[in-house]
């Protein structure tokens, strides 16, 4: 342990760091500190992959009906479920051609599309096949903008010390609802210009521990996500 030791005591708040997830913690001058943590964020759902087929007549399925959760890099299409499905068909459409991208089974409302770029817009078409190898016909083509910089953190908490009984004046915190990837950074005031620390995820939370000692004093924690392209949450 090397500099001024800081004692923690948790207390959560929610606060925004220039709309970034953010966490919150004291540090009271005692030989020693305070801490607390605070959230802001969001997600998606799943399908398999399989075959289409050419485009039938009797079947009346409206398609997508919406399309939610996008960020950066994914978005979720949904539909409502058709009595008599075997599976669903996604397709991306481009210049009025359509190229298949997966099957979902009968029991499936929703389709998650991961590994796209961001900024970028998409188009996308839902068919259904029956038991009988039969298609529908809809045209329904939905059209979506991932967005340019990746979501707010969801949360922020203590990670180490955990407790008021513990201390150290490089505290760890952890970010959660991150994507695999993005580069976290953790900051000490509200407009995210004083970097304490940052960290390339590699899952849903990432820990981040203070670059530098933290002397007798009150502080904030915000936490921001920048994809690749250098684009931070806001």
């Amino acid at each position: 342990m090397k500099g001024l030791v800081l004692n923690y005591i948790f207390m959560i708040l929610i606060t925004s760091c220039n709309g970034s997830g953010t966490a919150s913690f004291n540090a009271p001058e005692v030989s020693g500190g305070n801490s607390s943590s605070t959230s802001n964020g969001s997600s998606g759902s799943s399908g398999s992959s399989g075959s289409s087929g050419s485009s039938g007549g009797s079947l009346s399925f409206s398609g997508i009906s919406t399309i939610n959760s996008i960020d950066d890099v994914s978005a979720t299409i949904n539909w409502s479920a058709y009595s008599g499905a075997a599976q669903y068909n996604i397709f991306s459409i481009s210049s009025g051609s359509a190229t298949f991208v997966a099957s979902t089974t009968s029991g499936s409302t929703s389709y998650s599309l991961t590994g796209l770029s961001n900024n970028t817009s998409y188009t996308y078409r839902v068919r259904v096949m029956d038991n009988d190898g039969n298609f529908d016909s809809n045209t329904n083509d939905v059209s979506f903008t991932t967005n340019l910089a990746p979501d707010i953190p969801i949360s922020v908490s203590m990670q180490d010390p955990l407790a008021s009984s513990g201390s150290d004046d490089t505290p760890t915190v952890r970010v959660g609802g991150v994507k695999s990837g993005d580069t976290i950074k953790l900051y000490s005031d509200n407009t995210c210009s004083t970097l304490i620390g940052s960290a390339t995820s590699s899952g849903s939370t990432v820990d981040i521990t203070s670059s530098s000692s933290l002397s007798d004093g009150n502080y904030s924690f915000y936490a921001s996500a920048t994809n690749s392209g250098g684009n931070e949450s806001s």
